[in-house]
């Protein structure tokens, strides 16, 4: 767990919006975000991890949360909160684009995947079972492609960067002189020939 004054915070507040609920097994469900947040590998991540499941599941509110802690936080946040009237998918798809959002809804399918928490639990369907395991694992898959996606364009971004950089460079010393000669050596006799042809077209 990463620990500052804000993850703080939001571990009190995960601990006490959560107080009373239970997972399928009957423990207590406080755990479930802290078993993420225990994974996250900064502050904001960590305090969306312990918040995760809060404006979803209990009277606790976005405006609320939004009075304490930044937008990078309540963003990714807004994005993971569920609304039923929302297909699954399109839910799953909206959030892939934020990668917070997406970093922390993997390790929450991979937890809720995770079938050993429901050992020596009885009340548990099969046919549920099999449900969740089909839907988390095609949102996995949704995400793996964001994932994949982010990447590239974050490769292309910093490709761009690099060749806007070189573009704005001044050449200097040795790699100047170099080019310059380049420029006072007479093109080959092809080239030479050519640029003659290209004359008399226009």
């Amino acid at each position: 767990m990463i620990y500052t004054a804000l993850t703080n915070r939001a571990m009190q507040i995960a601990y006490e919006a959560h107080a009373g609920q239970v997972d399928k097994c009957g423990t207590p469900y406080v755990f479930h975000p802290y078993h993420l947040a225990e994974q996250m590998p900064d502050e904001v991540t960590t305090c969306v991890a312990l918040l995760h499941d809060v404006v979803e599941d209990t009277p606790i509110t976005l405006d609320e949360l939004e009075r304490e802690f930044p937008s990078e936080v309540t963003e990714p946040l807004r994005l993971l909160t569920h609304d039923p009237a929302v297909p699954y998918r399109d839910y799953i798809d909206a959030l892939v684009v934020d990668p917070v959002a997406r970093t922390v809804k993997r390790a929450d399918l991979m937890h809720n995947l995770d079938e050993t928490r429901f050992e020596g639990c009885g009340r548990v369907d099969e046919a549920e079972l099999s449900r969740r395991r089909e839907r988390y694992r095609v949102a996995l898959g949704v995400l793996d492609e964001g994932e994949q996606l982010g990447l590239m364009l974050e490769h292309r971004s910093a490709a761009a960067a690099d060749i806007e950089s070189a573009r704005l460079t001044p050449l200097a010393g040795v790699a100047f002189e170099e080019f310059r000669s380049t420029l006072d050596t007479p093109p080959p006799e092809s080239t030479r020939d050519l640029l003659a042809r290209e004359e008399t077209w226009v």
